[in-house]
């Protein structure tokens, strides 16, 4: 099972254009499909749930992504949850479901994001 993961910056872009480019560049850099999109705007806060899914050839099944982006006046934190891609009575992904979340974090970090704790 791939490990979830958190990114933060500080920033006053719009939440809503990012999650547009990386909807953009992860579905170019993975042959997968958006399979859910909902965007939330309460106050000042606002929250987008993506979920992507891609057919892995390797282990000949589906892995997924969740993209839970939430963002304030001028902080932003995402949370990568790759889920699925196993294969066999095991279950075993090879590595699957890691990949993409490993896709998402190199797109994030090109933007400037940065996992928890690093500096943040």
């Amino acid at each position: 099972m791939a490990e979830a993961l958190e990114l933060v910056a500080i920033s006053d872009k719009d939440i809503d254009a990012i999650a547009d480019c990386f909807t953009q560049d992860l579905l170019q850099a993975v042959n997968g499909q958006l399979v859910f999109d909902k965007r939330r705007h309460i106050g000042d806060v606002k929250q987008i749930l993506l979920v992507f899914e891609a057919f892995y050839i390797r282990t000949g099944s589906y892995g997924s992504l969740t993209v839970n982006l939430t963002a304030s006046t001028d902080y932003h934190c995402i949370d990568l949850i790759p889920s699925g891609g196993g294969d066999g009575i095991l279950n075993i992904s090879w590595g699957a479901n890691a990949n993409f979340a490993q896709k998402a974090q190199e797109i994030f970090e090109s933007y400037g994001y940065k996992r928890q704790g690093d500096d943040y």
